[in-house]
């Protein structure tokens, strides 16, 4: 019986990529923010203040070229991993010139929709959920219309809207088609990416307490975690 026992132990699986990835994020991100937070607060920036910011991508990075299998990945995979290093470049640059920070992330968000569309047929249902929440999001912009700047931003930031309606039409569908734990991490990630944009207008436009910045940005940490495991080869 104690060999019996023994066999059922030793053959137990393994600690899940997916969960010894999210202990190593969570590490990785509480040891970086505090100082991220603080200046946040004080409103100034520095290169170190700026790398903290990045940390939480780079760990990202890191633990999808473990999991995933590179270099011998699959195109779309090459896709995904394009748009989380375009993303990395936007978090840093943010802080430096808000426009090109933003370019960054718009073409993060071009490769992640490549990436995710390789993986499915284009069907009618992605171009009716693109319309459809590129029409809410526009409704959402045009609420913060008036406190804008520079009235100029507006179609830019349309622009914008319109590559997150890319990210969710190709993200949406995927779980139907897929039917896998990747597909669903994609989705979810797709769908917190477009959370911590909005919230993100909200406390740039808005006078809000600091603590809906932190949540804003623990969601967008979320949200590319999420697309980068989307890509872990073992779940």
């Amino acid at each position: 019986m104690g060999h019996v026992a023994n066999r059922v132990i030793s053959a137990s699986p393994p600690l899940s990529p997916l969960l010894w990835s999210v202990w190593l994020m969570v590490l990785i991100t509480a040891a970086a923010m505090p100082a991220r937070f603080k200046r946040m607060k004080n409103k100034q920036d520095s290169p170190f203040t700026l790398f903290l910011k990045g940390l939480p991508m780079i760990t990202v990075i890191f633990l999808v070229c473990v999991n995933g299998g590179f270099p011998q990945a699959a195109p779309h995979a090459r896709w995904m991993l394009a748009g989380l290093i375009f993303c990395l470049g936007g978090d840093i640059v943010l802080g430096i010139h808000f426009i090109a920070g933003g370019g960054l992330f718009l073409t993060g968000h071009i490769c992640y929709v490549i990436g995710l569309l390789g993986q499915q047929t284009l069907a009618p249902v992605h171009g009716i959920l693109f319309v459809l929440v590129l029409g809410l999001l526009v409704v959402f912009l045009s609420l913060f219309r008036s406190r804008m700047p520079d009235k100029r931003l507006f179609p830019a930031v349309c622009v914008y809207a319109a590559a997150l309606a890319g990210l969710m039409a190709a993200a949406l569908p995927l779980p139907f088609t897929a039917r896998s734990p990747q597909a669903y991490l994609a989705a979810l990630g797709a769908v917190l990416f477009v959370v911590s944009d909005m919230t993100l207008c909200d406390n740039m436009l808005n006078t809000r307490p600091l603590r809906n910045e932190y949540i804003s940005l623990g969601i967008y940490y979320t949200a590319q975690f999420l697309l980068g495991a989307s890509l872990f080869t073992v779940l």
